[in-house]
């Protein structure tokens, strides 16, 4: 659903860190790779650098996403960046669901 939600938004790029909390979305954005392209990255704050800068180049807002954990640390680093600039992102974290 999420992903479907994006591409009805015309997002047209996913940025993000993979790991073992987000591999539904992951596996959701493969199923759509025609639709909406994935960049990985090695770390999450990256992502959300990529998103601001193809933003204002492309004037398309982004999804990034990040693993549960430091993940969520890290991006915080870009998304703070939004304070200063603001710029439509829509950021996910995962998580896991322990039993």
């Amino acid at each position: 659903m999420i992903v479907d939600y994006q591409i009805d938004q015309m997002v047209s790029y996913a940025f993000g860190h993979r790991g073992h909390g987000n591999i539904g979305f992951i596996d959701a954005l493969y199923e759509r790779m025609d639709d909406i392209k994935t960049l990985s990255v090695h770390y999450e704050s990256v992502a959300s650098f990529m998103a601001d800068v193809y933003y204002w180049v492309i004037e398309q807002p982004t999804t990034t996403f990040m693993s549960c954990g430091p993940g969520s640390t890290n991006m915080s680093i870009g998304l703070g960046n939004l304070y200063l600039d603001p710029m439509p992102l829509f950021a996910l974290m995962g998580k896991v669901l322990m039993s």
